[in-house]
């Protein structure tokens, strides 16, 4: 499917996107086409339509580079055609919807007609009438499975799923099979591997932000559905998978935002009903007081939801399945939008309550909320999911290595999340050395003594890379990027080479250095050794003795070294709650002088200064806190010279300091 746009339009991201794009075109061209077939009602077909589009999940999935809505539109029109052929007995349809079941197959696997199965046979089920006997209900279910013509079904599915099926258990045997249908299918459902899982309600809160703000009206648009649905088969069909897609999904013990998805056609043509029927219906109508207030309620409280942050991460979550808000806050924040867009969306929906009768205002209410709900998707679309995919791609980051690289130099991803695209950014035409630990980096710029080594890492790990490449190599690495956006930065890209070796470096920890007589006079001491009688921990200042929860602390800890190291050690600060209401803690750990002086290079008599700064977290608890402090590598922590100062577990008790209870 993609390939014959990579041969067009060459390895670019429009190549790859492209040709789902056009699958949601005729994702939502299909779900017209069967609600048109499905009720013979032009008008609900548009307005099934046009909410198709218009759901966030539609435009946010049909983006992206992911199978689903490809596997929806091949699940969609199996199970809408495959009713449509047998009411109308049209062989036609039924035969495209078994090949829409082998598609389905070759991009899902066996919900591709497990789905479509079990809707049928339900559906059969719920309109066989049970007093005719359990002989009459296996005489009628044969009779159901020839008018679906099930035996020139199959010939149909296996002759379009069944070749790569083949081709692929020839080449890669029984290994793939049990890999895609034991562990990939059964596994998912039983949650027997290692994915996400989630609550019972976790769809009901994925449907919420995905279908944002047509949400709002679902709950009157199910209880009307539910009493046309005694009258009209087709509506009681469209409730049937709406229902059974949703028991389905919440169900199985994986749960990513986008499985709900196939759910989304029926959950438009649901809301299309209601919409038409608010219109035309003056006993709907007359209730519309209740639908509107329902509907209002709901759009403000999601809106709320995403934007106080309850689920605020999960409107991104649905495409990129990471809760990004866990990881860097507030990116691209939405507030200031939904400040404008859920006014109008709530008061629209709720406005036609002063006078239901009025259909001037009914349509006026709707066409206002047409238009925002229109305005929303624009900005969500064009803007705000755009800026946030930014977070995700290091596009800049292997742009600058293009841009700066010369023949024979290297680039490495030390334990870098975004991996998976720099591939696809580099090319078939440059290798990327994939590292977990330092000795492998220092082994390739050994290999290459004469070559620039570029590493990408995530901040968190500079200064354990820093430190280890200055202790083994002499050399120090030159930051020349990082993928900073708006509130974000995680990742960034160093340079490395032997050809720095005999450069002096100093000047980044020099200033650390301090004479003893310079020492502050305000410094608490402490006077006590480390290691046995490495090193004396001077003592320490800290820029508050009372801290409100979210303020900085700033801790400045002045040590003596006593004795020579021959190992590179990190430093640790813990800071746990000794006297308070709840226990609590919250560390800081990294390597002296972050990296650049690494302990190997202290020498006997000097004093070194070391500073951190951390935030006390907004949720502390508050109370008494406890300071520890002390050095570890691989073997474990420094040991404590003195018991007074020793809390048995190796960390050296330096100080206390309050935070206020609120």
């Amino acid at each position: 499917m993609v390939f014959p746009f990579i041969k067009l339009l060459g390895p670019t991201e429009l190549a790859l996107r492209l040709p789902f794009a056009i699958n949601g075109i005729l994702f939502v061209l299909l779900v017209h086409y069967i609600t048109l077939r499905l009720f013979n009602d032009p008008r609900k077909a548009l307005f099934t339509g046009f909410i198709t589009i218009f759901i966030p999940f539609t435009y946010l999935i049909s983006r992206q580079f992911m199978w689903d809505i490809t596997f929806v539109t091949f699940l969609t029109g199996a199970t809408g055609f495959l009713y449509i052929g047998e009411r109308d007995k049209d062989k036609k349809i039924l035969r495209i919807a078994y090949v829409f079941m082998g598609l389905g197959m070759l991009t899902k696997g066996l919900l591709a007609f497990c789905i479509p199965g079990a809707v049928l046979l339900l559906w059969y089920i719920v309109n066989f009438d049970g007093k005719l006997g359990f002989a009459a209900f296996c005489k009628n279910l044969w009779k159901y499975l020839v008018s679906l013509r099930i035996f020139e079904g199959i010939g149909i599915f296996v002759l379009v799923a069944a070749p790569w099926y083949i081709y692929m258990g020839i080449k890669h045997g029984v290994p793939f099979y049990n890999e895609f249908f034991l562990e990939h299918h059964f596994g998912r459902l039983e949650g027997t591997i290692d994915k996400p899982d989630g609550p019972l309600d976790f769809y009901i809160w994925q449907l919420s932000i995905g279908a944002f703000p047509w949400i709002g009206f679902i709950f009157p648009a199910l209880f009307l559905a539910v009493k046309r649905a005694k009258i009209v088969r087709e509506t009681a069909f469209v409730l049937l998978n709406f229902f059974f897609l949703f028991a389905l999904y919440t169900l199985a013990a994986t749960k990513f935002p986008h499985y709900i998805f196939p759910i989304v056609p029926y959950m438009a043509m649901i809301l299309a009903d209601c919409f038409i029927s608010v219109l035309d219906d003056e006993t709907t109508a007359r209730a519309y007081p209740l639908i509107g207030l329902i509907a209002a309620l709901l759009i403000a409280l999601i809106a709320k939801d995403l934007g106080t942050g309850l689920n605020y991460a999960n409107l991104i979550y649905i495409i990129t399945t990471h809760h990004v808000q866990n990881w860097f806050g507030r990116v691209f924040d939405m507030v200031p939008y939904l400040y404008v867009f859920t006014p109008l969306l709530a008061v629209s929906a709720f406005l036609p309550v002063i006078k239901p009768t009025s259909k001037m205002l009914m349509k006026c209410s709707l066409a206002v909320f047409v238009l925002t709900t229109v305005a929303w998707s624009c900005y969500i679309n064009f803007y705000w999911v755009p800026n946030m995919l930014e977070v995700f791609t290091p596009k800049h980051l292997v742009e600058t290595y293009k841009a700066q690289k010369q023949p024979g130099d290297q680039i490495v991803d030390y334990d870098n999340w975004k991996n998976r695209s720099m591939y696809f950014y580099l090319g078939t035409g440059e290798t990327l050395h994939r590292f977990t630990k330092t000795d492998q980096i220092i082994n390739l710029i050994k290999k290459h003594p004469k070559s620039t080594i570029f590493i990408t890492t995530k901040v968190n790990k500079a200064s354990e890379l820093r430190a280890a490449l200055f202790d083994k190599l002499g050399i120090l690495m030159t930051k020349i990027a990082d993928d900073k956006i708006d509130t974000y930065m995680e990742i960034e890209m160093y340079t490395v080479s032997m050809k720095d070796k005999d450069k002096d470096y100093s000047e980044l920890w020099k200033s650390n250095l301090v004479e003893e007589k310079d020492l502050p006079k305000d410094m608490i001491k402490i006077n006590s050794t480390v290691g046995n009688k490495t090193l004396e921990i001077m003592g320490y200042k800290i820029n508050k003795k009372r801290f409100d929860p979210g303020e900085k602390l700033v801790l400045t800890v002045y040590y003596k070294v006593l004795k020579k190291m021959e190992e590179n050690w990190q430093l640790f600060f813990h800071f746990d709650v000794y006297n308070g209401v709840l226990p609590s803690s919250f560390k800081h750990d990294d390597y002296p002088q972050k990296g650049y002086f690494p302990t190997t290079k202290w020498e006997e008599g000097m004093i070194l200064k070391e500073e951190i700064e951390e935030e006390i977290p907004k949720g502390h608890p508050g109370g008494g806190v406890k300071i520890y402090t002390g050095f570890y590598n691989k073997k474990g922590r420094m040991s404590i010279d003195k018991d007074s100062f020793n809390d048995g577990q190796k960390r050296f008790i330096l100080g206390t300091f309050n935070v206020n209870i609120k």
